[in-house]
């Protein structure tokens, strides 16, 4: 049995003494259980966004020791590069600092491999790396960059190609989509999904619902694949002017959580020495960088941003209340939650957290709950 089984057992007692006897002491036993495991649960969350995963180290030396060390070495400076970018605009990575390995090490907390294959005088596998949230956060401080660190719901991608004044969505014609599938998220603020273009895909949604934006048809894909919101790119190749190459116009919008349905616009241009596909190649990357960027624009902090809001979570049973709690817990910008009350139906927290309201509210989004005022008064609801 693991602590947060035992914790929930022993609430459920709590209560149920509560209903029967009223006694002070179980209030007060449960009053206890609940700060401790918001205190427990604090640092899950933050331990998730600066985690790096699935580095790719590949090193030979004289010795497969010496190897692995280099690998290792070389893989913990690429993953401490790749979590500075998670955090930061694309326009601020040429300012970000570039330490020697013995420093990165030590910003890292913990680091595991897997799939090892080592030769007498090579070394290959993955690397995962946890890093210091505190140290990361000072050491981008002192080089005055911003940070995001609210993970977006999972989006679902749809890409539509518009091409001679034909739209394709599920086609096999649709390089587009094609190479959409090949962009992960992976190590990004930003979880795609691309779905898998099946019978139940294609009588969800089509081409033109898309583009049109048929909010309750991307609803209903998006969920189809545990999403919060559906990304629509739609790409339109034309001729230029002149008929020399083609310009490919990209429109994105994000419908759901996270997005308003507002539109944003880029257009490429071919050069000669470009191919149809590799223009398309290049719309995806740029388009994928700027959903990045525009997600963490939102919820950009400086290292003092810091708040703390006293919030109201009404619930109606047990269940209720351990599911928002568990939700709470998962928001990266909350540092810590003070249970101020509790009673059978009521929850009334401080919530310290980083960035301003209007951030900490985007964030709560992403995790399926409303921070709303009323009356004065913040109220935490859960929308699903």
């Amino acid at each position: 049995m693991n602590e947060q089984t035992k914790i929930i057992n022993l609430l459920m007692i709590a209560i149920v003494g509560y209903r029967i006897f009223a006694k002070t002491a179980t209030i007060g036993l449960l009053f206890f259980l609940m700060c401790l495991h918001f205190q427990t649960s604090d640092s899950y969350a933050q331990s998730a966004i600066f985690e790096i995963q699935n580095i790719q180290v590949d090193a030979t030396a004289d010795s497969a020791a010496k190897a692995r060390d280099k690998a290792l070495a070389e893989g913990q400076k690429k993953a401490f590069t790749t979590l500075l970018r998670r955090l930061t605009l694309r326009e601020h990575h040429g300012f970000l600092p570039t330490p020697d390995s013995n420093t990165v090490s030590t910003y890292i907390n913990d680091f595991s491999v897997s799939d090892e294959k080592t030769s007498s005088v090579r070394y290959l596998a993955k690397l995962h790396a946890r890093f210091k949230s505190s140290d990361i956060r000072l050491l981008l401080s002192e080089f005055g960059l911003p940070f995001a660190e609210t993970i977006s719901t999972p989006v679902v991608a749809i890409p539509v190609l518009e091409r001679g004044g034909k739209l394709t969505l599920w086609e096999d014609t649709n390089i587009w989509r094609k190479i959409w599938h090949q962009l992960n998220g992976e190590n990004g603020l930003v979880p795609l999904i691309h779905p898998k273009g099946d019978l139940n895909d294609k009588t969800t949604i089509g081409a033109q619902h898309a583009i049109d934006g048929d909010e309750e048809r991307l609803q209903t894909i998006a969920k189809q694949y545990n999403a919060g919101a559906a990304l629509v790119v739609h790409a339109s190749l034309r001729l230029s002017a002149d008929g020399d190459m083609n310009i490919l116009d990209i429109n994105i919008t994000r419908y759901g959580a996270g997005g308003n349905g507002k539109t944003q616009t880029m257009t490429l241009s071919q050069p000669a020495t470009e191919s149809v596909s590799q223009l398309l190649a290049r719309g995806v990357g740029d388009a994928g960088r700027f959903v990045e960027d525009s997600w963490k624009r939102d919820n950009l902090m400086a290292y003092g941003d810091r708040g703390v809001i006293a919030v109201s979570v009404p619930f109606s049973d047990l269940k209720t209340w351990l599911s928002i709690q568990k939700r709470i817990e998962n928001i990266a910008i909350i540092e810590h939650v003070d249970v101020i009350l509790l009673s059978r139906d009521e929850a009334r927290l401080n919530l310290h957290f980083m960035g301003s309201s209007r951030q900490l509210e985007l964030a709560m989004e992403q995790t399926s709950l409303k921070l709303r005022q009323n009356e004065g008064v913040w109220y935490i609801n859960p929308t699903q």
